[in-house]
């Protein structure tokens, strides 16, 4: 017996030397970033990241050794940001589970958030504020140096884009808000697979970077990242999320669509066939894993038919408004559209920045609204300051059709195929995070996801006479 344990102990130490046994005794949270939990990785052709995104500050620069911690249940995952501030976790190491996420920093006040992991690439960025700093004009002496104090500045507008599964392209803008001359390169930081720079992957000064995309024919959505570079400029990031493919979650979603809005019937086959149909049973028919990489596929698919065309030919009145009819439609000519059948104003411009639905709707929130900022009620147009956020039967008059942009641009022509939050929210899981309803104009759909998304599109609206 004695003999046979120590013949075993030797075995196991010749192994442990030849390097074949020390993959068992990792922590189970190096998966996270391949070897250690010092800094992450990019990502290797045979480890995809599963989670990754970038963590900046207010002044949009890289927050360089951020920790970002993932806990569900006992298992427990972290990882560290690199110089440009990004963060991996290898999908091999994770399970299709909701994950409560801290990230964290010495001299910057701890986020924690949720992510919503379903096996497809996710792309979640992180913004942190310096502790003691009201706005980060810390952040901004420290951190953003490089680009205002006599020279350049690189800039990435906006931060980020959702598109629809189909083959399309989207578009970014990068400009020097400093001095002198900046000459920068764009390339494809994540989602080469399915991603391409078309046109625009370097430039001086101010330039278009144009985004091609194969088509979406999983029933994942899944997520991307553009890096763009300057020397002697902080790099900046712009990420992309394509919705899932029409083939499994459009079938399905057209299903729950169309059940929801039969079932509705009547005026409700508009909005609560619409929302309930489309947002719940098409969402999760049609593919609800599609919520978790900022805005959702499953719900949105799902509620086309549903809020838009179906509703609008089975709901009845409310549906049938929500179907798309414009007619009532009016171009004040001082940036509003009044529709005469809702007895509603509507901001007609858009608002060249997406917020979280806390900003968007006024509403207070420790750490993703701790200033009270509200973008409509700030909005003074048209000699108007009551502004306020849509409810989700409100904004779902506006939609018109199912193709991108599904608004009548007649009315709304700078309109994004993008998501706008309403005011209507649609509760809390388990871990007690916030929901809330949007409208996807990408396919005329509505939706829901987390309160904190930070990809929320918002179009004002202000009762009429």
């Amino acid at each position: 017996m004695k003999k046979s344990v120590f013949l075993l102990v030797f075995t196991m130490f010749i192994l442990v030397l030849a390097g074949v046994l020390p993959s068992l005794f990792q922590d189970a949270s190096a998966g996270a970033q391949g070897k250690s939990q010092a800094v992450a990785p990019r990502a290797s052709s045979a480890d995809t990241c599963g989670i990754s995104g970038i963590v900046t500050d207010q002044n949009d620069d890289a927050v360089e050794k951020a920790t970002i911690k993932l806990k569900q249940g006992a298992k427990n995952l972290a990882a560290r940001t690199d110089s440009d501030g990004y963060y991996c976790f290898y999908s091999k190491a994770l399970k299709k589970a909701t994950y409560i996420v801290t990230v964290s920093k010495a001299g910057y006040k701890t986020k924690r958030d949720s992510i919503k992991y379903n096996g497809a690439e996710l792309t979640k960025d992180f913004v942190l504020e310096r502790t003691g700093s009201p706005g980060g004009s810390t952040g901004g002496s420290s951190g953003g140096s490089t680009g205002n104090s006599g020279s350049s500045a690189l800039s990435v507008t906006p931060k980020s884009r959702t598109v629809g599964y189909g083959a399309t392209s989207t578009s970014f803008n990068v400009t020097n808000t400093g001095t002198g001359t900046l000459a920068w390169t764009a390339t494809v930081s994540s989602g080469g697979d399915w991603m391409s720079i078309s046109s625009g992957s370097s430039g001086t000064n101010a330039g278009t970077i144009t985004v091609a995309f194969s088509a979406n024919t999983t029933s994942k959505s899944r997520g991307g990242i553009i890096r763009v570079e300057a020397s002697g400029a902080t790099p900046k990031y712009a990420t992309v999320t394509q919705e899932a493919g029409g083939s499994t979650g459009g079938t399905s979603g057209d299903t729950g669509g169309t059940t929801g809005g039969t079932t509705g019937g009547g005026t409700s086959g508009g909005s609560t066939g619409g929302t309930t149909g489309g947002s719940t049973s098409g969402g999760t028919t049609g593919g609800s894993t599609g919520d978790s990489s900022g805005w959702g596929s499953g719900g949105t698919t799902g509620g086309s038919t549903s809020g838009g065309t179906t509703g609008g030919t089975t709901g009845g009145s409310t549906g049938g408004t929500s179907g798309g009819a414009t007619s009532s439609l009016t171009n004040n000519g001082n940036g509003t559209v009044s529709d005469s059948s809702t007895k509603l104003i509507w901001q007609q411009g858009e608002n060249s920045s997406t917020y979280n639905w806390y900003v968007a709707s006024g509403t207070y929130n420790y750490y993703y609204n701790s200033l009270s900022l509200s973008v409509c009620k700030s909005l003074s147009l048209a000699g108007y300051s009551d502004w306020r956020l849509p409810t989700i039967d409100e904004l779902k008059t506006l939609i018109k059709g199912s193709t991108a942009p599904a608004i009548d641009k007649t009315f709304f022509p700078n309109a994004y195929s993008l998501g706008y939050w309403t005011s209507t929210s649609a509760g809390s899981d388990v871990y007690g995070s916030l929901y809330s309803y949007y409208v996807n104009f990408s396919t005329g759909a509505a939706a829901y996801d987390y309160a904190n998304s930070p990809y929320g599109c918002v179009r004002c609206v202000r009762n009429g006479q």
